[in-house]
């Protein structure tokens, strides 16, 4: 049996669901932690990665909510390691390839509904015994759904990845990535979240590809990161969750209506310790009025091409 407690990740991009109501939802520290809780029932909804709420069997909260992005997000991208120029060619194409597509994707999920077809793709993704990747991915390991993403986009341009997990991945610099061991392929750094803003301010020259950005390309729709589902196990006091619901809608309902200077307050006491650059709050203020949280059609057929997708 479960509380009917609600609980999101401590990103910035989650701030408008609590921004008035501190401590009125659990706040985790990954999305693991969050998926794990959910699923084993601890908490009875949450605001969780898409894969990690379809591959569970969850339903989502209605009316639905979450995270998406219509373009470019700026706290999720692809950070290509480029130790020469003659491998700039490479991710030139692929951001061209991956523009050009989006007419082909009707005949690529006709394909994809062949079960022939589905499971060689799904071989092609999911086997890392293989040896003949063509890309690797660096990335900390902290988002399941932007991994999953990353994987997609490559192997819908026939490339095969490989991941490689470590510890605080996108703080390292770009020079001593450069340096890492690795196997002669193509090699990108995967960052999200609120470390990724961060590197940015760090490291603002290097060259980055945003995720929503070619997802948008790939197939005109919005990009989810993330939304609210609702935990299979036993919720205690069915009024209570919808009364939660409604609270976290009206939160973001209230944020929509802030003013920018309340914005820059809200994102002010969010930080731990506070900001200390004004460009940095300006550029914080811009990414949040960027992301929609209460879903329209376009979100909605983005979950379900993701449902579609979820194979690989």
């Amino acid at each position: 049996m479960t509380t009917s407690a609600t609980g999101v990740v401590g990103y910035l991009n989650m701030l408008p669901f609590f921004f008035d109501e501190p401590g009125a939802c659990f706040v985790a520290k990954s999305p693991a932690e969050l998926n794990g809780r959910i699923v084993s029932g601890q908490i009875a909804a949450a605001c969780i990665s898409n894969i990690a709420g379809i591959s569970n069997g969850l339903e989502l909260l209605e009316p639905v909510m979450g995270v998406a992005c219509l373009g470019p997000v700026k706290s999720v991208y692809l950070e290509p390691i480029i130790n020469t120029e003659s491998e700039i060619p490479f991710w030139e194409k692929f951001v061209q390839r991956n523009a050009s597509s989006n007419s082909d994707l009707k005949k690529y999920l006709a394909e994809l509904d062949s079960s022939a077809t589905r499971c060689a793709k799904e071989t092609s993704i999911q086997n890392e015994d293989r040896n003949d990747f063509d890309i690797e991915i660096f990335t900390s390991g902290a988002s399941e759904q932007s991994l999953w993403l990353s994987r997609v986009l490559f192997s819908l341009q026939g490339f095969a990845s490989k991941v490689t997990t470590f510890d605080r991945a996108d703080t390292i610099a770009p020079n001593n990535l450069r340096s890492l061991p690795s196997l002669t392929m193509p090699k990108v750094l995967l960052s999200i979240g609120d470390p990724a803003l961060k590197r940015i301010s760090k490291f603002p020259n290097e060259p980055r590809l945003d995720l929503s950005q070619l997802w948008y390309e790939r197939t005109g729709l919005p990009c989810v990161f993330a939304a609210w589902y609702v935990s299979n196990a036993k919720v205690t006091g069915q009024d209570s969750l919808f009364s939660e619901t409604k609270r976290r809608m009206q939160s973001v309902l209230r944020w929509n209506a802030l003013s920018k200077d309340l914005r820059k307050i809200a994102i002010q006491n969010f930080f731990e310790p506070a900001l200390s650059s004004q460009d940095e709050l300006d550029e914080h203020c811009k990414y949040l009025a960027n992301i929609r949280h209460l879903f329209e059609d376009g979100e909605m057929k983005c979950l379900e091409l993701f449902k579609r997708l979820r194979g690989f």
